[in-house]
């Protein structure tokens, strides 16, 4: 009998930082953006609404799920 193969395991990055405006949101949408390009399914969580254009765009190109993380 052919047993049946189990999916890979998720997996999760946190980004940490201890200052404010470090690049801690644009990295963690880069490294997004690289995954996606690869093939990986990326969807956002959590990330706060940013002031800066070039950030604000980049998050525009990911799934959201809703607040409060209802699916």
């Amino acid at each position: 009998m052919e047993q049946e193969k189990m999916p890979e395991p998720g997996r999760m990055k946190i980004f940490f930082g201890y200052a404010a405006r470090v690049g801690k949101t644009y990295a963690m949408l880069e490294a997004a953006h690289q995954a996606k390009a690869a093939g990986t399914d990326v969807v956002l969580a959590c990330a706060e609404p940013e002031p800066w254009p070039e950030t604000a765009a980049f998050r525009q190109q990911f799934a959201c799920l809703p607040a409060g993380g209802a699916v």
